[in-house]
């Protein structure tokens, strides 16, 4: 026998008043709809507000950082800066920007159409930075001003910051081609990267730190006036190294001299250079000692040393003597490869009272290091 229905509660579902459906009231849909709503642009106000609050915070960053660097630090200069990047990045374009720098008492500058900086929203850490060409390079050096240009090319620098201050750099250039606006030879680099990195020491109350440094530039062609042994192309400079030594207060060239009298060195876990023939592959430690000349000891595998022997020969850098030293003894020392390739030299590398020596052989003199003199306040 059929069981009679049950009865069926207010509403005509099993599952309660509370279920919406054909029958819900449409003015709580309403509601709730309005409170997601109410809701949602709140929370859209708010991210704009704190939006616009960081995108001003990081404006004020970026004047401090260009109006306030101390004296003898490089200078930037630009004639307008937008912001923008939102919803998720602060961005900064500067319109015409200019880098000023006395490098060991020269001049130069670097300006391009735009710079951007930019950073992301969840990361104030790391800051990205491009430059837009045409780029202007100009340099003074001994009363003499060389300008070049280069309508093409990437400038592009990643920093990050622990702290409020910068503790790892990479700059990468590409495909630079530097026209020279007067009567002077042009420059180009292929691919440049460098990666600067700071590494407190133990003892923060010391001022010491080391700072890393990874270096790599391909395809270079630089001024005649140079008057390298091979002609104006290096295939490639690498270095990796790091910078020992305290971070002193003074100025340049004071700082140097402080550096130096503290035990700073530069030791050089690898370097190679790549010039024509000439093969070279070491390692070692550079200092200044007491003349404020620099000085260093390496190891290093060479290739066509003997082919730089008779260059640097017929130009006059290396006498006659000792050209002739360097072939015999050095030759004695040398090794063919299997591949019967140039001659390899597995050899000492002294830099000591302003002479190379190649293994036991001095190979030239070295021209002093003349330093700027410290300027004085007014």
């Amino acid at each position: 026998m059929a069981s009679p229905d049950r009865e069926q509660p207010p509403g005509g579902s099993e599952d309660g008043p509370f279920r919406e459906g054909p029958g819900a009231n449409p003015r709580s849909v309403i509601e709730r709809a309005t409170v997601a709503l109410l809701i949602v642009a709140s929370a859209c106000i708010l991210y704009v507000a704190v939006w616009l609050f960081m995108a001003f915070q990081f404006r004020g960053a970026l004047e401090t950082a260009v109006f306030g660097a101390p004296d003898g630090m490089p200078t930037v200069t630009y004639s307008d800066l937008e912001l923008g990047g939102f919803p998720l990045r602060l961005s900064a374009r500067m319109h015409d920007p200019a880098l000023a720098l006395a490098p060991l008492g020269a001049q130069a500058s670097w300006s391009a159409r735009e710079a951007a900086a930019e950073i992301p929203v969840w990361n104030w850490s790391r800051i990205s930075v491009s430059l837009v060409g045409p780029h202007r390079f100009s340099a003074t050096i001994g009363g003499v001003t060389r300008t070049h240009t280069s309508p093409t090319g990437a400038v592009r620098a990643e920093i990050q910051t622990a702290d409020g201050r910068p503790v790892q750099g990479t700059l990468v250039f590409e495909r630079l081609a530097l026209a020279a606006t007067e009567a002077a030879e042009s420059v180009s680099v292929g691919a440049a990267t460098v990666d600067v990195g700071l590494f407190p020491a133990d003892e923060p109350t010391d001022h010491s730190a080391a700072y890393e440094i990874r270096a790599r530039v391909a395809d270079v062609v630089v001024p005649s006036a140079l008057a390298l042994p091979f002609g104006r192309s290096i295939g490639l400079i690498s270095l990796e190294a790091r910078i020992n030594g305290p971070v002193p207060d003074e100025r340049w060239p004071a700082a140097l001299e402080a550096w130096r009298d503290a035990g700073g060195t530069i030791d050089v876990g690898s370097l190679r250079l790549d010039h024509g023939p000439l093969r070279v592959q070491g390692e070692g430690t550079f200092a200044l000692d007491a003349d404020m000349q620099p000085i260093g000891a390496f190891t290093a595998q060479i290739r066509g040393l003997f082919d730089l022997v008779e260059a640097l020969r017929a130009r006059g850098v290396v006498e006659a003597g000792d050209a002739v030293m360097a072939k015999v003894v050095l030759g004695a020392l040398a090794r063919r490869p299997d591949d019967g390739g140039p001659p390899v030299l597995n050899v000492p590398l002294t830099l000591q009272d302003r002479a190379l020596y190649v293994g036991p052989v001095r190979m030239l003199r070295v021209p002093p290091v003349r330093w700027p003199a410290q300027k004085t306040d007014p």
